[in-house]
C-alpha cells in the first residue's frame, strides 16, 4: 500500500511542477456549434476540444477542434493559433495574434481553410 501512496504521491508531484503550470485544455459537448451567427453542425451537437500553452512573456499558442457538418464530406474543423498579450499601461492591453482554420474529412475539405 505504502509503494501504492508513493507512486501517486510522485505522480502528482509532477504534474503540479510549473513545467506544467502553463497548460490549459478544454473538452466540451454542445448543443449546437454556432459560428458568426451560422451553424457549423446544421444545428446538430458537437464534441469541441483545446489545448493551450502560455509563455512567461505573455506569447501563447493553441489548438482547438469540434466537429462539423457543412452538408458534405468534411466532419473536422481544427484550429492553431499563436499570439501575444502586452500590458502598456494600467489601463491598456494589446493582444494580437494570427488563427489558422482548417478542414478535414473529404477531398474538397481545405478548399474552406484559411487565416485570420
Amino acid at each position: 500500500m505504502k509503494i501504492v501512496v508513493s507512486f501517486f504521491a510522485a505522480l502528482a508531484a509532477l504534474f503540479a511542477t510549473p513545467s506544467f503550470a502553463n497548460w490549459s485544455a478544454n473538452i466540451s459537448g454542445v448543443s449546437d456549434y454556432t459560428f458568426n451567427g451560422v451553424s457549423q453542425t446544421q444545428n446538430d451537437p458537437a464534441i469541441q476540444g483545446g489545448l493551450d500553452k502560455a509563455f512567461t512573456n505573455g506569447t501563447y499558442a493553441g489548438t482547438w477542434a469540434s466537429n462539423v457538418d457543412f452538408g458534405g464530406e468534411t466532419n473536422v474543423e481544427w484550429d492553431f493559433y499563436v499570439g501575444r498579450y502586452l500590458t502598456l499601461t494600467d489601463a491598456v492591453s494589446i493582444d494580437y495574434g494570427i488563427a489558422y482554420y482548417s478542414y478535414h474529412g473529404g477531398d474538397n475539405s481545405s478548399a474552406g481553410n484559411y487565416p485570420e
